[in-house]
């Protein structure tokens, strides 16, 4: 693979889309960053687009937890299913980038099919900045969630499959079984992730 962009390794040693949006919350990283990124639109027009850029730039999601002791806490304490619960709806209802209308952009994560398991194809799924979302961890913040129904539908991809998707981005709040969605993207174009598709993002998952 190429060495272009941010990525991370598993253990098996492979190379991943890169996630550290927790440390973006904790050190109130702005949009400044990312949106030096975004030129070089191709000739249709769509433009490398960073998961940062999805989220309202002064979005704080962990500001009404921070003065909270989860350490000393048990997983049955009141205060702690209290603070979850609250989280919860938080990320459900995760503001959006008002700048965000009908763009046509480029962006790189994890496939998380809606389709059933036994289906041959996919006609829509989630798109998710870090390996593993909305199936073996919880699901990231609305806003850090892409619902993406493909022009056509995708054989040959799995769960999981790292992608660039190429489309149309707008908000469009879905909720499924697997996470909430913020925005909707019709998927002109969706192929396995190379390295260098992958700009120098960090998915903002708090």
């Amino acid at each position: 693979e190429g060495s272009g962009g941010t990525t991370t390794q598993d253990g098996s040693g492979q190379k991943q889309p890169a996630a550290d949006g927790e440390r973006r919350a904790q050190d109130g990283q702005d949009q400044g960053h990312a949106q030096a990124s975004n030129s070089g639109a191709d000739a249709q027009g769509y433009r490398p687009m960073d998961w940062d850029v999805l989220i309202p730039k002064d979005w704080e999601p962990l500001r009404d937890f921070k003065s909270l002791n989860f350490s000393g806490m048990s997983d049955n304490d009141p205060r702690a299913i209290a603070a979850l619960r609250k989280l919860q709806k938080a990320w459900k209802n995760a503001p959006l980038n008002p700048a965000i209308q009908n763009e046509k952009i480029v962006i790189s994560g994890f496939i998380v099919p809606l389709d059933s398991s036994d289906s041959s194809t996919i006609e829509e799924f989630l798109l998710v900045p870090y390996f593993g979302a909305c199936i073996h961890v919880p699901p990231p913040p609305s806003n850090q969630v892409i619902h993406v129904v493909p022009e056509k539908p995708l054989k040959g991809f799995q769960i999981m499959d790292p992608v660039t998707v190429q489309g149309v981005l707008a908000p469009s709040h879905i909720d499924t079984p697997l996470g909430s969605a913020g925005y909707q993207m019709s998927g002109k174009s969706v192929t396995l992730y190379e390295a260098e598709d992958m700009q120098e993002a960090k998915p903002a998952h708090p």
